[in-house]
């Protein structure tokens, strides 16, 4: 009878601790996609990054910069359209990146087309 009774208190203390943990990923919080999903307020899956990953290689693809300058990239763009009044995502605003860059234009300095995507977003 007692070893049913430490046998129920181990179930129950794996049990609460695999509740109490977080999901596993294969991000790591040092990559930029596990950021822009962690500062979009996402829940830190694999299926919940993954979108963030797929736009920073559309985006490499289109331009020239590094992916995790390609995130500041959102981050900034994201800022400058609260501070107008417009709320979008740091997915949103990658996509709209890569995007705007045409085929025959690729890899491009992709600062000024975030600057150009603002301001366009900004007149709306």
């Amino acid at each position: 009878m007692r070893w049913r009774a430490g046998v129920a208190g181990v179930l129950v203390a794996l049990l609460l601790s695999a509740c109490s943990s977080e999901p596993e990923t294969r991000f790591s919080d040092n990559q930029p996609e596990y950021q822009l999903a962690a500062l979009d307020g996402q829940a830190l899956t694999d299926a919940a990054i993954s979108p963030y990953e797929t736009a920073l290689n559309e985006a490499e693809n289109a331009c020239q910069e590094e992916r995790s300058l390609l995130g500041d990239y959102a981050f900034v763009a994201q800022e400058q359209l609260a501070e107008a009044g417009q709320s979008v995502t740091l997915l949103e605003m990658l996509k709209a990146m890569s995007d705007s860059v045409p085929e025959e234009m690729r890899p491009t300095r992709c600062a000024d087309v975030m600057a150009a995507v603002v301001t366009l977003m900004q007149s709306r």
